[in-house]
């Protein structure tokens, strides 16, 4: 393999994981929206967002 071919190759493994990184970040951002719209509307007495 040639030296552009690797690096082509290794490029698309890093699209891979770019894009299953953002998947998991869309994941992570779900999950605090959910923790925090839980937390609005919870009986949280200490909660200074209240």
């Amino acid at each position: 393999m040639t030296s552009a071919e690797n690096m082509e190759k290794r490029l698309e493994e890093l699209e891979r994981d770019y894009a299953d990184l953002m998947e998991r970040v869309r994941d992570l951002e779900l999950q605090v929206g959910q923790l925090t719209e839980r937390n609005l509307h919870g009986s949280c007495s200490t909660c200074s967002l209240q």
